[in-house]
């Protein structure tokens, strides 16, 4: 684990970075037990190679496909990255075997609900 930045400085200091390719990101404020939609198939560039989530209060991220969907509690402060290749939640525990490549459904939508007592700061980005 490291933090950018010195050593002192406030965990939510924030610095500028740089990316090249497309990048499509939406950052704003959540009021507590509220939900918002951050992604629908048309507002991002499909495939983007990654996903950053970040948030300055405990946070649900809810990743919907075309027919399932999976609910990730994200920790304030922690970053959540995940890579493009779409989602595959099961309604059982059956472990993925070897043999063919599992079907994953690209993703439809994607919403963040804060439930923390707190208004949340916010800022997710997609980077193709």
């Amino acid at each position: 684990m490291g933090k950018q930045g010195n050593a002192t400085d406030d965990p939510k200091t924030e610095y500028p970075i740089s990316v090249t390719g497309n990048v499509s990101d939406v950052t704003g404020q959540l009021l507590t037990a509220t939900v918002q939609q951050v992604l629908d198939s048309l507002t991002v560039t499909q495939p983007w190679s990654y996903m950053h989530y970040w948030a300055d209060q405990d946070s649900d991220i809810q990743l919907i496909g075309s027919s399932t969907n999976v609910i990730l509690k994200c920790k304030a402060l922690v970053p959540f990255v995940m890579s493009y290749g779409g989602i595959l939640a099961a309604a059982n525990t059956t472990p993925i075997t070897g043999g063919a490549t599992p079907s994953l459904q690209q993703l439809a939508s994607i919403y963040i609900g804060n439930y923390s007592g707190s208004t949340m700061n916010y800022t997710i980005s997609f980077v193709g």
